[in-house]
């Protein structure tokens, strides 16, 4: 007799298993077909209905029984196929049962309300009259109810708890299986965590309700968060703010409704709670609620509610009578003179070009007459540089600074403006550069783009419209903080959550992307097809996005506990509150920002509701969840509220980056590498070795640079202040033999004055640098940035070497 092996036993047992659970399918769409066809017929009793749902409720259960013994017997490739069909059956099981308790209870009613009618002694007519009413009532279509959805704050237990006992865990025509789905849906943040993991069946809903009421549900806890809540009361400053005097009584009346509710009695708590809460009104209600007559009688807390109520309706019918009586008006601002002279604007982002400067209104261009731009901004090029000195003489304007910087006229010889020109560093406008054609010619072909450096003062916080949303690749899925910008035309993802993702990219895609000022950059980017969706998961969507390295930098989320609380009294609910932001994908801060939804899928998202905050936030709905937008009463530098929503470098070294204070190099139409690249071509080939064997090298001379001077003056006046320095601390021998040292080494050579008066020369001034703790105490530095008045240094004269800061990653 041959023995069957492990994997044929299995084989065999599954064989037989799906063949019994196939009849019992088809004894369960039979069931179904009888009951379906039995609920159209006008004579169908409710034993007959009880008696059909008991039989398919049987057979459900046996079904259930097989499914599960299947399940453990079948391959990982046929998990999915095999659960598909069998939530297909559970599902039509529900449905069905369903649709015939409500017929049950339908037909329950009539013949309870035949049964009145046969024991009174109302006419035909009447009862008649009365069932057509009946019947009129029951199309009405009343709307939906819903459920608050509850994240884990422990205040708002006592409200999600009873509209969820009442509407669904009180509910004994929905089974336990389906109260758990339920449950699980209205829960969210910490709350969804605590049962997050727990298998769905019945027996694990009563433990998910018992775990919530032991966490959230703890009766000393709930007091004593809403006593806390009442001693967190922000205090009233002006009782003629009727929306502010509305938001505190309805903070109060909340917080002791719910303590009536948890069995606290007013008494228990009164006398210690009256006094700090008169402490928040202003003098005026103080004063009122002083004048009370005292009646021991009565609990203080009523009297001090009823005192609130009875002002608070005074004050809104008062002002409602006057919004109505006289026409509406807005209250002229007090403004600053900041405010007055500058109104803040999108060119105070950092490193972002504008178009042109706004000018006073007495400013007006010298050479081409417009009105637009001031004379050193002008780039007209059809005035050669003989003509614009004509037009300033004929003006009596300076050749130096155009009477820019010195409103006064003057002449340039007495000009003490502080001006330098872009191209060659002299002390003259740019415009007026003279020096060679083709620097002139360069300047004009540039564009005048101002460099706008965040330098403006406080302003009221902008809150962006971001959301957390659910992001799933192949194989990963996190929950990640995004922002919808329409302003941006296609929709990005960041190389971080790319990354962490395991995104496999689907192509490349070449974007032009125009900045401010009408910039162009052009970048190859990754292309991906991401799935998000909701944090309860009701809404899904694919999406087709490009990479980025970075989106913005990281968006601060609200902290206002004022606006937190309006916005929960108008029932919505923002995941950037409500979500644990430890359990979002971030780098380095939470407040991260790895997506982006541009114009391409923002429409489709919105479902059209707005809602207009008294505090002037607007928030708006998506099928994601609700987004706030708008100014908020924090205040902060305009630096930190304006963000440039698609920053390419955010490197370390753009701190120190000259161009970021409006600073550009005079070689402004090259780049830095090409510059670097000319400059150790020049190197290369100027390197020479003398007889001595010693290295000699030429200076890298810029193409365009000022006068040097020969710097002697300086010079001897800087020796002079230095030898008595070194005689003071008895240093000048030791100062001297370094020197000599030098000179004995070749290192530096004297010149002889005749060859001075053939060949100009430059002087460098030096000093002396201590440092105690070296084997050289002391040695001289030259100061080659040292010039004279009207003329270069040689550091002006020559080109920089790279930025080694910039090498930091």
């Amino acid at each position: 007799m041959a023995l069957q092996s492990p994997s044929q036993t299995d084989s065999d047992e599954l064989n037989k298993l799906k063949r019994k659970r196939g009849c019992l399918r088809g004894a369960v769409t039979k069931q179904i077909t009888k009951i379906e066809s039995e609920i159209l017929k006008p004579d169908i009793t409710v034993e007959d209905l009880e008696e059909s749902i008991e039989l398919l409720t049987e057979r459900g259960e046996e079904l259930k029984l097989i499914d599960s013994q299947i399940e453990s017997l079948i391959q990982v490739d046929q998990i999915e196929v095999e659960f598909e069909s069998i939530e297909e059956y559970k599902e039509k099981i529900t449905r069905t049962r369903f649709k015939t308790r409500k017929l049950i209870q339908k037909i329950s009613k009539g013949s309870n309300a035949n049964n009145s009618w046969q024991g009174s002694n109302i006419s035909l007519n009447s009862s008649s009259q009365n069932e057509t009413q009946t019947k009129e009532k029951e199309r009405i279509k009343l709307p939906k109810l819903t459920i608050p959805k509850f994240y884990g704050e422990v205040s708002e237990w006592l409200n999600f708890w009873n509209a969820f006992k009442s509407a669904i865990h009180e509910n004994d025509n929905v089974c336990k299986i389906d109260k758990f789905n339920y449950l699980r849906s209205f829960l969210g943040g910490s709350a969804f965590s605590l049962i997050d993991g727990l298998e769905l069946t019945a027996e694990h809903y009563d433990h998910s309700i018992d775990i919530l009421k032991e966490r959230f549900g703890n009766k000393k806890v709930l007091i004593n968060v809403h006593i806390d809540k009442l001693l967190q009361t922000s205090p009233l400053k002006n009782s003629n703010d009727v929306k502010s005097f509305r938001s505190l009584f309805n903070h109060i009346q909340k917080n002791i409704r719910s303590l009536e509710s948890l069995s606290v009695k007013k008494d228990s708590y009164s006398s210690i709670l009256v006094p700090i809460l008169t402490k928040l009104l202003p003098l005026d209600l103080l004063l009122e609620y002083n004048k009370l007559p005292s009646n021991t009688s009565d609990c203080e807390i009523d009297i001090l509610t009823d005192f609130l109520s009875s002002q608070l309706t005074a004050r809104e019918r008062t002002f409602l009578n006057i919004n109505n009586s006289i026409p509406e008006m807005k209250p002229r601002t007090k403004m600053n003179h900041t405010e007055y002279r500058r109104q803040p604007t999108a060119s105070m982002l950092i490193n972002e070009s504008v178009p042109s400067r706004k000018i006073e209104n007495d400013q007006i261009c010298l050479f081409c007459k417009s009105n637009r731009h001031s004379a050193v901004s002008c780039i007209n090029n059809h005035l050669s540089l003989e003509e614009k000195v004509e037009i300033c003489k004929r003006a009596g304007s300076c050749f130096r600074c155009l009477n820019h910087k010195n409103k006064k006229r003057h002449l340039s010889s007495s000009c003490r403006a502080n001006v330098k020109c872009d191209l060659c560093s002299g002390r003259h406008v740019t415009v007026m550069c003279m020096g060679k054609g083709k620097a002139r010619e360069d300047f004009s072909k540039t564009e005048n783009n101002d460099s706008a450096l965040s330098n403006a003062s406080i302003r009221k916080r902008v809150m962006l419209q971001t959301i957390i949303v659910k992001i799933s690749g192949a194989k990963q899925k996190h929950m990640i903080r995004l922002i919808i910008d329409s302003g941006s035309s296609g929709s990005y993802i960041s190389e971080f959550a790319a990354r962490k993702l395991q995104l496999k990219d689907i192509g490349h895609e070449t974007v032009v992307h125009g900045l401010f000022g009408g910039l162009q950059k052009k970048e190859k980017h990754k292309k991906y097809v991401i799935n998000l969706s909701n944090v309860d998961n009701s809404f899904d969507c694919a999406l087709n996005v490009m990479e980025q390295k970075t989106i913005c930098a990281p968006i601060p989320k609200l902290e206002n506990m004022k606006l937190i609380e309006e916005i929960k009294n108008y029932g919505i609910d923002l995941s950037d509150l409500t979500v644990n932001e430890n359990f979002c994908l971030y780098e380095s801060n939470v407040n991260e920002i790895h997506g982006l939804i541009g114009a391409d899928y923002a429409g489709k998202l919105f479902t059209g509701e707005i809602k207009n905050l008294p505090s002037g936030l607007v928030a708006m709905n998506t099928y994601f969840g609700w987004t706030i937008m708008g100014r908020t009463g924090e205040g902060c530098s305009a630096s930190e509220v304006l963000l440039s929503l698609h920053v390419s470098d955010l490197r370390i070294c753009d701190l120190w980056s000259l161009d970021s204070l409006g600073i550009k190099e005079p070689s402004i139409s090259q780049s830095k590498s090409e510059i670097e690249e000319a400059v150790k071509d020049h190197f290369v080939r100027s390197l020479r070795r003398d007889d001595e064997g010693r290295y000699q090298v030429s200076l890298p001379w810029l193409e365009v640079h000022p006068e040097l001077s020969d710097n002697r003056n300086i010079a001897e006046r800087r020796l002079k202040s230095c030898v008595r320095s070194l005689q003071k601390r008895n240093c000048l021998q030791e100062y001297e033999n370094i020197f000599k040292e030098w000179v004995s080494e070749k290192i530096i050579e004297s010149v002889e004055p005749e060859e001075l008066a053939r060949e100009k020369g430059h002087f460098l001034p030096h000093r002396p640098v201590f440092k105690e703790n070296s084997t050289t105490r002391i040695r001289p530095v030259f100061d080659a940035s040292a010039k004279e008045r009207n003329s270069g240094s040689l550091n002006d004269c020559i080109e920089k070497g790279p930025n080694y800061l910039e090498l930091i990653p």
